[in-house]
């Protein structure tokens, strides 16, 4: 099946300055607005909305910068461990898929895959 055949086309009302900015960015990306709006509805879909209902943190990366620059090494060794293993669950239980082995491959297949799709 070819790619286009996965495409649904759908109508919405958008504020006018959301349309100005995303053909804007379209521009400036070199790329249709289309095909932007399907970026972020992707990034949307597979992290946002998580992040949006509290089990994330958006931080700019000149902070996380600082603030890992005035860490030691083990601390954030120490922290990585600890976290580590939830973390990686928490992504599985998102996604609603089991902590297994499948589940993983599920979740890389489906987080890389769209990754590359751009």
């Amino acid at each position: 099946m070819s790619k286009r055949g996965l495409s649904v086309t759908r109508t919405f009302r958008l504020e006018r300055e959301w349309i100005e900015a995303l053909d804007t960015e379209a521009r400036n990306q070199g790329v249709s607005s289309s095909s932007l709006l399907n970026q972020i509805m992707k990034r949307y879909a597979l992290s946002l909305r998580y992040w949006d209902m509290g089990k994330g943190l958006h931080i700019p990366k000149e902070a996380l910068i600082v603030l890992l620059s005035n860490a030691s090494e083990n601390d954030i060794t120490r922290v990585g461990s600890s976290l580590g293993i939830s973390a990686k669950l928490n992504y599985l239980y998102m996604f609603k898929l089991p902590a297994t082995v499948d589940g993983v491959v599920s979740f890389l297949h489906q987080y890389l895959g769209n990754m590359m799709d751009g």
